[in-house]
């Protein structure tokens, strides 16, 4: 490339992805952009459909939020949000026909999952415990089974008694974050459609050529195409890391279902069904539900696909939109001059909300490392390399615990999933040391890790972890303390569901009169 400094940031793509990448650059350098020092623009074409299914959200879109400049008011009227507390797991861990409706809750809040008494009391006193471990280590347990927000009105914007995050319509959500963009961080918004890419003499993109809308130029381009990956795949012929033998889940069919006329509790929490050949999100927006069906095409057909959402809906038929899951990630996500975000860099199924999680944070990554010049890019995209892989790899592994831990073996794709031939080599060798061990944060080495600690303990003894009984109590003996904690836990959870009402209720007030306000 000729020119050395970098000042031009060309974004393809107007999707969640292209618009959140736009004001995560923008933000973090609107002085830069003021100064005349440093461009954004981003492009999207008329002809190109966003997926427009990532409803739900994890706890540190608030921060990202905060950080644009988003009030949290507006977000939850614009964009039909109500408050997500957690995932109830229904039927993941034992087959329906033994235990119906078995579930545990992944919830957001964890200020004591590191206590390894209550987890060691927890281990071996199942059968004088409460019924699930999430209820001994949080409030939030009981204050989601009541079906109540995480806050009251009198709270300030992005305050809660516990931790939370959003459902929402990711449609609205985009329009959301476009208008923050370009109304008050100087992103510029060209629609039009790509027509050719073109490259320099050393492969480098140098330039957009739009149709009936003249040139672009850039000295770094951001691939927020969707799976298509207009600039990483079609121009720069990226690799695609293949992990379908993995996640065996491999398409999806979403559909928005309104609400009935009695239909007045609004969950606070997203529901993951567990089924015969996959599993069904249900997610309770103001308006409406976001209700989808995530499985297996090599263990159910489409027809029997579309049969299972029918009974999960109540209604037939069903005209729920078809989407193929590509599961995998780009090898090298920054290629050249060109960084892919999104559905471009990755995608594996939107478990525990990683979709949005990781066009968040990968995003982030990009602009706090976003380089000065030509000559050090190459080290950046190295490095940007090596922690955005290790981030998939991190997502992998826990999606695939949910299934390899799972004690259901009514139907093959179960079977498939518990498998150990079909489980990472580095998942397997932590499960089998936390067969005797509870597990620490000092599993968990990587500080770009998106799951950790407490969302693998959630899980684990959600689920019922087989564990040796005898090897915990010899580390652990005395737990005299654990009682005393568990019931401090729950005489918060009595005060705190005294001072908090339903999520339907309080949008209702938040709306009229706007939060902190009263």
């Amino acid at each position: 490339m000729n020119k050395k400094n970098i000042r031009d940031i060309v974004i393809l793509g107007g999707g969640t992805a292209g618009w959140l990448t736009a004001n995560h650059i923008a933000s973090h350098y609107k002085e830069s952009i003021a100064a005349g020092n440093l461009s954004v623009k981003l492009i999207d074409s008329p002809d190109v459909a966003t997926i427009g299914v990532g409803e739900g959200t994890v706890p540190v879109i608030r921060e990202t939020l905060k950080s644009f400049g988003i009030s949290e008011t507006q977000l939850l009227v614009q964009c039909d949000a109500t408050f997500k507390q957690s995932i109830k797991f229904v039927d993941w861990t034992y087959n329906p026909s033994e235990k119906p409706n078995n579930f545990y809750h992944h919830l957001f809040e964890y200020p004591h999952l590191g206590n390894d008494s209550i987890n060691a009391f927890w281990l071996q006193n199942k059968d004088i415990c409460p019924d699930h471990y999430a209820s001994c280590v949080s409030i939030q347990h009981d204050i989601c089974e009541a079906n109540l927000a995480p806050k009251n009105i009198q709270i300030p914007e992005y305050g809660g008694i516990v931790n939370y995050a959003y459902h929402l319509d990711a449609s609205k959500f985009t329009e959301l974050l476009k208008e923050n963009a370009i109304n008050n961080l100087a992103v510029k918004h060209t629609h039009a459609h790509v027509s050719n890419v073109k490259l320099s003499s050393d492969g480098y993109i140098c330039e957009l050529e739009l149709l009936n809308e003249g040139v672009v130029s850039g000295d770094l381009f951001v691939d927020c195409s969707g799976f298509e990956g207009k600039l990483i795949k079609k121009t720069l012929n990226g690799s695609f890391v293949d992990k379908s033998d993995v996640l065996l889940c491999d398409t999806a069919l979403a559909i928005q279902v309104p609400y009935g006329e009695h239909e007045k509790i609004i969950k606070p929490y997203t529901v993951a069904h567990a089924k015969k050949a996959g599993w069904i999100w249900d997610i309770g927006l103001t308006t409406r539900r976001g209700v989808g069906l995530v499985y297996s095409s090599n263990h159910i057909n489409e027809e029997s696909a579309y049969k299972e959402l029918a009974k999960y809906l109540g209604k037939e038929p069903v005209n729920a939109r078809k989407i193929p899951m590509q599961t995998g990630y780009q090898k090298e996500p920054w290629l050249k001059n060109c960084v892919s975000i999104g559905l471009s860099q990755g995608f594996v199924e939107p478990l525990e909300a990683t979709g949005l999680l990781v066009f968040d944070m990968t995003a982030k990554i990009l602009a706090t490392k976003l380089p000065i010049n030509f000559n050090e890019m190459q080290n950046i995209a190295k490095d940007y390399n090596q922690q955005v892989g290790a981030i998939w790899e991190n997502i992998i592994d826990f999606i695939k615990l949910h299934y390899c831990i799972s004690k259901r073996d009514d139907t093959q794709f179960w079977l498939d999933n518990r498998d150990e031939a079909n489980i990472p080599d580095g998942l397997l060798q932590k499960l089998k040391y936390w067969h005797t061990h509870i597990p620490s944060q000092f599993d968990f080495e990587r500080t770009t890790d998106l799951f950790k600690l407490e969302n693998y303990l959630y899980v684990m003894y959600g689920m019922d972890f087989e564990i040796d009984r005898n090897a915990i109590a010899q580390r652990y003996p005395s737990l005299s303390s654990a009682t005393a904690h568990i019931s401090k836990i729950q005489q918060a959870s009595i005060l705190a569901m005294k001072s908090l009402q339903g999520q339907r209720d309080l949008l209702i007030k938040i709306k009229q009169h706007g939060l902190g306000k009263i």
